[in-house]
């Protein structure tokens, strides 16, 4: 087989549904993607060793020396390094040959795979899907030219694979929380990122230069999330990158974290010690909330004096849901609203129901599993209605950070996981999400990024609107591409504002 030809084995798949261009009404969709993993089944690069993590190493317990992009310098006699891939996929392995490419001399094998030599730095590598794992293994590398840059390629060409840009192209905003590893996040300084050469697997997250191509490649605004740790050169350096690299016209949103208000989260429990250090509040709480507030005006300061004023970014103020004590404390805080372009929840169903009556949701079909939900979607309306005027109130519309269904298996109740996951593939989750979507629209809400993109569904959740990469549609992604298809690219910030 030609080098030319071995691509077209691997796009021959089933038909793609992109998501159709922005019409004249309606709120704008967008999507949280999944986090970049060896396990992770989104396939978004062309080349799958970009999604690599560490390395393991066996063979000699001797240390292994990496160089700044993170190939192994040298071995020990009998050591060996590797790092997985697609772990898990079974019958979702992308078939054909994939082209391998590599500097440097030494000695690579492919576990899991047939192998032919094309070369003294090119193989063609075809994943066998009885294989009960796969990975890349260095058994050998010459320290004075060592193996490096190795790449295993969907495609000839391009950083993101053309399936993965198809299917989210036309969304209006890429939500890059977890591609950035916000939650919990050690990032302090702008040299700890990962950079464009190095793994992308890792809990550094991926390197900021990809997150901005991938948003000028969709055409959508890209949603950065800021380390909570982070100092205020890294976001001043952040925000010079974004400028020099991002579209002409293309408004970076800006979020100070993720879910500050989360506790579950390191980043909450910094806002309270920071908060009680600082002596905003007496109370543990509301120190949080003011000190969320202060570091994201902060924040947002510096984004607009790199930007040359506030209207080329859009500023993000969050909280949770129901919570409107919380909203007021964070928006009233030293005027924090008006130094802000939006107030965005989390706008989930599902949750309640499978924390509360997960064993008998087990026990139910979809049609009554569906009642259920549906009733407490409906229960929501009024503190959804109540949300979208207390953002009013402060002079900002509403948006969602992330939403969808919120369904989670517990191991305590016998098949609950297994009810929850077959209901997220049933017709009824299409019907809910589109009375979900509807009543968010009639409230009021503005922009809606889903969660998230295409994740495994299991006991932590059902959380993508897709499982698969190689996956044509299902009932959650169908609803989503209508949102898309009917929605308005609505100007984040409110009337009498410019």
């Amino acid at each position: 087989m030609s080098s030319s030809r071995w691509v077209w084995t691997l796009i021959v798949l089933l038909p793609l549904a992109a998501f159709a261009a922005p019409s004249a009404d309606g709120p704008a969709l967008g999507i949280n993607l999944f986090k970049v993993r060896p396990y992770g089944r989104e396939l978004p690069f062309a080349d799958l060793l970009q999604a690599r993590g560490a390395w393991r190493s066996g063979g000699s317990s001797a240390p292994v020396s990496l160089d700044p992009e993170g190939w192994p310098l040298a071995l020990a006699p009998g050591q060996w390094v590797e790092t997985p891939l697609l772990t898990g996929f079974r019958g979702h392995l992308p078939k054909g040959e994939l082209l391998a490419t590599w500097e440097g001399s030494g000695r690579l094998e492919w576990v899991g795979a047939t192998v032919r030599s094309d070369g003294a730095s090119r193989a063609r590598v075809a994943l066998s899907p009885k294989a009960a794992r796969h990975a890349l293994r260095i058994v050998a590398t010459d320290p004075a030219a060592p193996i490096r840059r190795v790449q295993l390629k969907l495609e000839a060409s391009g950083r993101f694979h053309s399936r993965f840009l198809e299917r989210w192209r036309g969304v209006r905003v890429v939500r890059f929380m977890d591609w950035q590893q916000t939650n919990g996040s050690r990032i302090r300084r702008w040299s700890e990122r990962t950079l464009p050469e190095q793994a992308q697997g890792t809990d550094r997250g991926v390197a900021v230069e990809w997150l901005i191509e991938l948003a000028n490649q969709l055409g959508a605004e890209p949603w950065f999330c800021i380390p909570h740790g982070a100092d205020d050169a890294y976001v001043e350096a952040f925000a010079r990158l974004a400028k020099a690299k991002l579209a002409p016209g293309s408004r970076p949103w800006i979020e100070y974290s993720n879910e500050v208000w989360n506790g579950q989260f390191e980043q909450a429990r910094h806002a309270r010690a920071e908060g009680i250090r600082l002596r905003l509040a007496p109370r543990e709480r509301v120190a949080a909330q003011r000190f969320y507030a202060r570091r994201s005006l902060e924040i947002f300061a510096i984004w607009a004096r790199v930007f040359g004023g506030e209207k080329r970014i859009v500023r993000v103020l969050a909280g949770q849901f129901g919570n409107e004590q919380g909203a007021r404390e964070i928006l009233s805080w030293n005027d924090a609203a008006k130094r802000a372009d939006v107030y965005a929840i989390g706008a989930y169903f599902g949750g309640r129901a499978s924390r509360r009556d997960g064993p008998a949701l087990a026990t139910l079909d979809d049609p009554a599993l569906a009642r259920v939900l549906r009733a407490e979607i409906e229960a929501s309306r009024s503190r959804l209605q109540a949300t979208v005027e207390i953002a009013r109130s402060f002079g900002l519309p509403l948006v969602a950070y992330e939403g969808g269904q919120h369904l989670r298996g517990d191991p305590r109740v016998p098949g609950l996981t297994e009810r929850l996951i077959s209901f997220n593939r049933s017709p009824e989750m299409r019907r809910l999400y589109q009375l979900h979507l509807a009543q968010w629209r009639e409230a009021g809400g503005g922009l809606f990024v889903h969660f998230s993109s295409t994740s495994g569904y299991g006991k932590h959740g059902s959380w993508g609107a897709l499982e698969w990469w190689d996956q044509p549609t299902s009932p959650k992604y169908e609803v989503l591409r209508e949102w898309a298809g009917a929605a308005k690219s609505v100007s984040a910030r409110p009337q009498n504002r410019p």
